[in-house]
């Protein structure tokens, strides 16, 4: 997705009191520059020289239209008229040209005065019809998105550019997305099928576009988005419970782009995207987007089964999951914290995170060394972070009487193995699909602060193109967790 060139003039006699610019939309990446002229009859507005013309927008100093006078206080009178030798479809290259912004897709997000280098405080807006998403750009350059078409059979492909479909409608460009353990679900047993469907349901990235009526959101914002999205005002939304908005949905479904992608158009962006004070380079990034599924889902685990102060937990799975949900034990004070897994290079991490203790043995040995532990009681808290029925077993083998087991791995069993043994144990089963919104503004400060770091999940980066090798590598279990940075 290269920028394209357009040129932009003004429509109206720049001598009356609103002007009136025609805009090509073009997709220009945040740092190029957008250069404007003005030349007697006319104001030029230079996105690296192209002329495209057509389409219209205003001028606005955010309190109403700019006149003439304001214009020309940023925009250099040039030659008298067009006819005096300068071309109008051609960009001027003189050095009395003052008024610069930088730009990205999404138009001009910041302005500023070239000969005091000064916040010039102009921005462009939608107007006379033509509302943000309608593109003219090379399409030449697609963008270019993951799909699967089945079991092991991952691509990177080119697919049409995300464009506004609705006023609440955002377009984000990824900076950096990842391949989640659920994701791994499909890769192993999904049906072939002659068409590819979109994939990926975490991304952090920078927003392009906003829809007429997105608040508090603008172009050049970097956000993270939740593994669902959701408008965050309904019933639900309001009682926590994001992934059962009544206005919401999934990454990758109908037509809405998933996130291993180039860019994704965001529903309900003003509900589900969340604003980040870091820039597109931060050390914070895989940290930052670890909120947007797998630490939350750690989170969620633990707080559905009530890990607090003085709580023992047994975290079932040395997955991210499984290690988020370590962290996410060891921040809220859980007393002693026993991880179950069998692969060092991730329970070593696990004890980083906060695990007191490591058992790798597994079934019924695996729960005879938990209550060898805890002097034969089990834990007060077991997070079962696999989703196997083989793990929810062990999760009833080392729960404590009257204690709490939360299941957030996706469940690959019809039934759960609970009977009357269970009954009689006073046993609790929680958990269920993590609102990652709901969670994300507590977790966010203590990211920003350095107190905690899940970004330490993602031990391999892989480019987009090389997304295929990332599914294969954590399904070979080469790695633990893939970064895509597009």
């Amino acid at each position: 997705m290269k920028p394209s060139n357009v040129l932009v003039r003004t429509t109206d006699d720049p001598g009356r009191a609103r002007v009136a610019a025609a805009l090509a939309r073009c997709r220009v990446h945040a740092g190029h520059a957008a250069r404007a002229t003005r030349f007697a009859d006319e104001a030029t507005v230079v996105f690296q020289g192209y002329p495209i013309l057509g389409r219209s927008l205003y001028i606005s100093d955010g309190a109403g239209h700019a006149d003439a006078a304001d214009i020309d206080s940023y925009v250099t009178r040039g030659p008298a008229s067009p006819s005096s030798g300068a071309n109008p479809r051609t960009p001027t290259s003189s050095p009395r040209t003052s008024w610069w912004g930088e730009t990205c897709r999404g138009g001009i997000t910041r302005s500023w005065d070239s000969r005091t280098r000064s916040p010039a405080g102009l921005r462009l807006s939608a107007f006379d019809g033509w509302w943000p998403g309608k593109t003219t750009h090379d399409e030449s350059e697609p963008m270019k998105a993951t799909l699967i078409y089945g079991a092991g059979d991952v691509r990177v492909e080119t697919v049409p550019d995300p464009r506004l479909h609705e006023p609440t409608d955002a377009i984000v460009r990824v900076l950096r997305s990842c391949i989640c353990g659920s994701d791994l679900w499909p890769y192993g047993a999904k049906p072939a099928q002659d068409h590819g469907d979109r994939i990926g349901h975490e991304f952090l990235g920078v927003v392009e576009d906003v829809g007429a009526d997105v608040t508090g959101l603008e172009p050049g914002d970097v956000v993270v988005a939740p593994f669902v999205w959701a408008d965050n005002t309904c019933d639900f939304c309001r009682e926590g419970l994001q992934t059962s908005c009544r206005h919401g949905g999934q990454w990758g479904s109908a037509d809405v782009d998933g996130g291993q992608g180039e860019a994704v158009r965001v529903p309900q962006a003003a509900g589900t995207l969340v604003k980040l004070p870091v820039g597109e380079d931060s050390a914070l990034l895989p940290s930052l987007l670890s909120l947007s599924d797998v630490f939350p889902t750690g989170h969620h685990c633990a707080v559905t089964a009530g890990v607090g102060p003085r709580t023992t937990v047994t975290v079932i799975g040395d997955g991210a999951v499984g290690l988020s949900a370590v962290l996410a034990a060891r921040r809220l004070g859980a007393e002693r914290i026993i991880l179950m897994g069998r692969h060092a290079s991730r329970t070593d991490l696990g004890r980083e995170f906060g695990a007191t203790d490591v058992v790798a043995e597994r079934g019924d040995e695996g729960i005879e060394r938990v209550r060898e532990l805890t002097g034969g009681d089990g834990t007060h808290a077991v997070l079962e972070c696999v989703g196997l029925e083989p793990a929810i077993e062990t999760a009833f083998g080392v729960v404590r009487d009257g204690g709490t087991v939360s299941r957030v791995g996706a469940p690959q069993y019809p039934d759960v193995p609970a009977g009357v043994r269970e009954f009689l144990r006073n046993i609790t089963l929680t958990g269920g699909v993590a609102p990652a919104r709901a969670y994300i503004e507590d977790l966010l400060p203590d990211i920003l602060d350095g107190r905690i770091e899940p970004g330490k999940v993602f031990d391999r980066t892989v480019a987009l193109d090389d997304v295929p090798g990332g599914y294969q590598a954590m399904a070979d279990r080469e790695a633990l967790k893939v970064l895509i940075r597009p």
